[in-house]
Parts: structure tokens; C-alpha cells; sequence
């Protein structure tokens, strides 16, 4: 007899803003994702605090692997409530974290 394993999603994401609410993605098993890379599609969701209902995440541009060679291992996107998602950056080494600021004028 045989057994069929099923992918079971381990992660929803969802958010809530005003009176909307959006699944963002689910997630595979963590067992599907190389060691030292990441899960394929959107992760590491962040509010953008300096901009109402707008949500900020990375995509791997390399499958989550990092032996894979590739000249951007992420990007960076931003959706703003209503509004399509655009690419914010990409990244040659992998994603970790972004710090907003409130005006360009606290840069040197």
C-alpha cells in the first residue's frame, strides 16, 4: 500500500486594515526549503509605519536557495492598500530588515 504525502500549508498570513482584510500567502512546509535559504514567494511582512495601509515584503529571486548564483538573491516590494504592488528594490545578499525614516532631511 501507499502512502501520498500532501504539501500542508503551515502559514497564513493575513491583514487587516480599516474594514479589509487580505490573505497575503500561505506558506510551504519548512521541510521544502533548502538549508540556510528560504521559502519561495512573499515572507517577512512589515507595515510601512510612516505610510498608512501600506505593506512591505521580500521575494527570493534564487528559489530560497543560496547556493544558487544569482546577481540578486531578493526585491523588495510595496503595496499600498488598493493598489498593485511595485518593486521597491532587490538585494544582493538575502533580506533581513528595513528602517523607515519620516523625512529625507534626517539624512547626511
Amino acid at each position: 500500500m501507499s502512502v501520498r504525502k500532501k504539501a500542508i500549508v503551515f502559514a497564513l498570513a493575513l491583514f487587516l486594515y480599516k474594514d479589509q482584510s487580505k490573505v497575503a500567502t500561505s506558506l510551504p512546509l519548512a521541510e521544502q526549503v533548502p538549508i540556510d535559504g528560504v521559502p519561495t514567494g512573499p515572507r517577512d511582512y512589515m507595515w510601512r509605519p510612516n505610510e498608512p495601509g501600506t505593506l512591505v515584503w521580500a521575494e527570493a529571486l534564487d528559489g530560497g536557495n543560496p547556493k544558487t548564483k544569482v546577481p540578486y538573491r531578493d526585491r523588495i516590494l510595496i503595496k499600498p492598500v488598493g493598489i498593485a504592488a511595485v518593486e521597491l528594490s532587490m538585494t544582493e545578499q538575502r533580506f533581513n530588515n528595513l528602517q523607515w525614516i519620516r523625512s529625507t532631511s534626517h539624512c547626511s
